[in-house]
């Protein structure tokens, strides 16, 4: 088995709750991100970055980072990948 691999998670329910009634365009501005970036890290096609991270916080620096992103570990073997979510 191959080592885990760990990324930076977006807490999808959390952030949609945050958005509220914005727009997908509304909310990409207000974070200072395109959104396209946005609709990547929302899907998981992307893992959260450092400087997303630092947008996020600076556009809502009242929210708790633990509320909003979780590490995911995937461990790799070679028939498929387990997924374990860690707090």
């Amino acid at each position: 088995m191959k080592p885990a691999s760990s990324y930076i998670r977006l807490n999808l329910s959390n952030f949609l709750r945050l958005q509220g009634d914005m727009t997908e365009v509304e909310m990409a501005r207000t974070l200072n991100v395109s959104r396209t970036q946005l609709w990547r890290i929302k899907r998981k096609n992307s893992a959260v970055g450092q400087e997303f991270i630092m947008k996020f916080k600076n556009a809502f620096p009242d929210e708790p980072f633990e509320d909003y992103f979780f590490v995911e570990s995937v461990m790799l073997n070679q028939h498929h990948a387990c997924v374990k979510h860690i707090s």
